[in-house]
């Protein structure tokens, strides 16, 4: 009798702890996705609150290697977990949904190798670990400590039998009875980093594993253009500083003109490194049905064109963005009378310049932004006004600001509305020498300012 009593304790000495690790040893496999170190870390911190045993992924897929199993099948699971004396596997991956983080994280029970719980969370991405945190254990808890059975331990040999083990034959395993399947989430699609649930064995996990992957970097990648169409209300006003009498100002009181603007980011397609934030900045504009008279109440058609290509880099900041232009830009405003031999009294203007630009996007509150731009215009040359019948000793710069307001009507396209204001200043010259000056028409004034004051309005595209 006391020997059958020693037998059994030493039997209880050796399984006891098999049994106990069984009911708590847990793999978190490597997730996948937006922020997914710290959602696995989260993961990890709150399972060893409650004393799970954590079992590296290494380990896992080395055993699965070893044994010939796949760790995203039923079956494997069920003979890693043996080999392990494993209760649970744990997946989890994120992806971005409408500008918020959708985290789901999923149980495999050891025991069956089927999916036993799942917790799904779509939170702003500055609150997602601290979720994840709160709620996962009230979400699969039960499934890690109660719900989902220890796996098989039939292979534990009693201590008491010391007869050699015998020679390790193949086995085939016996059916099992249909299992119970959980409900796929009612999400768009299963975010990558899940094992999907299957209703065939044989299909392509690998395929599905890399498409997943696809998605998810896609939808990482900054945006690779963006594209403004709009219309442009703007008042000109030209005149000059220190003129003796006989020089004529202008003033147009409301011009009405067709804008667009671009921004295209090559790197974008395909990386979302440094080279993702450099691209070209595109711009024209262009004057519509718009008529002037001289002093005489001659008529005049007015053209007027804008147009730049630059450089620029971008700088995101959280939720402010920052940009920086360098390019070429244009500016013209003149005169055509049907036969060309009325003088207008106003010169045209041509400006070339080099445009050194910031500007800057903060979203405000919803769907609303903040957008100021300004630049620096580095005058190159002034057109008709700085020739020999007008000032042939022109020099002069200009300078733009923007404030203007966007409303994103969905994540692809939005409102803008904006004021804006550009001044070219000049100084003239004159000597007495010139032929403006000798002439009849008596050309004398020592600086000229050409202002612009604009509404804008347009729709963007911005993927």
């Amino acid at each position: 009798m006391r020997t059958r009593s020693m037998g059994v304790v030493c039997w209880l000495t050796l399984a006891c702890p098999a049994l106990v690790s069984a009911q708590s040893r847990v793999v978190v496999s490597d997730f996948k996705g937006p922020n997914a170190k710290p959602l696995r870390s989260a993961v990890v911190s709150v399972l060893e609150e409650h004393d799970m045993e954590l079992v590296p992924p290494t380990k896992a897929a080395a055993t699965a290697r070893t044994v010939g199993a796949e760790l995203d099948t039923e079956s494997g699971r069920v003979r890693v977990a043996k080999k392990l004396h494993l209760r649970a596997f744990v997946q989890g991956g994120a992806r971005v949904v409408k500008r918020r983080i959708q985290v789901t994280i999923t149980v495999f029970g050891g025991s069956d190798g089927m999916q036993a719980s799942q917790f799904t969370t779509t939170v702003p991405k500055a609150a997602v670990v601290k979720d994840v945190r709160k709620r996962l254990w009230s979400a699969i808890g039960s499934a890690l400590v109660g719900d989902s059975g220890p796996p098989d331990t039939s292979d534990v040999q009693e201590p008491e039998a010391p007869a050699r083990p015998a020679p390790v034959t193949k086995k085939t395993q016996p059916p099992r009875p249909a299992p119970v399947r959980v409900p796929a989430p009612t999400d768009e699609e299963t975010p990558p980093g899940i094992a999907p649930l299957r209703s065939d064995e044989s299909m392509d996990q690998s395929a599905l594993a890399e498409r997943a992957d696809q998605e998810e970097a896609s939808s990482q990648r900054p945006s690779a253009f963006d594209v403004s169409l709009g219309g442009r209300l703007s008042r000109r006003s030209f005149g000059y500083n220190e003129a003796l009498p006989g020089l004529r100002g202008y003033t147009l009181h409301l011009g009405p003109s067709a804008v667009l603007r671009g921004h295209w980011y090559p790197g974008a397609h395909v990386t979302d490194g440094v080279l993702a934030h450099i691209g070209l900045d595109l711009r024209g504009e262009f004057l519509i049905g718009v008529s002037s008279k001289n002093k005489d109440g001659q008529k005049f058609s007015n053209n007027s064109h804008t147009f730049g290509i630059g450089v620029r880099a971008r700088v995101p900041l959280g939720k402010l963005e920052l940009g920086a232009v360098a390019g070429f830009g244009q500016h013209t405003f003149g005169f055509a009378e049907a036969s060309g031999k009325i003088d207008p009294d106003v010169p045209d203007v041509t400006y070339n310049f080099v445009r050194l630009g910031l500007d800057a996007r903060w979203p405000l509150f919803g769907p609303l932004s903040l957008q100021l731009a300004t630049a620096y215009l580095v005058g190159l040359s002034q057109g008709e006004i700085a020739e020999r019948a007008w000032f042939p000793h022109t020099t002069g710069n200009g300078f733009e600001a923007e404030i203007g307001a966007a409303y994103a009507m969905s994540r692809m396209i939005g409102l803008e509305l904006s004021l804006a204001v550009q001044r070219y200043f000049m100084s003239l010259n004159p000597e007495p020498k010139d032929p403006g000056v000798l002439g009849s028409t008596h050309r004398v004034a020592g600086g000229a300012l050409d202002q612009y004051l604009s509404l804008q309005f347009g729709v963007v595209i911005r993927p």
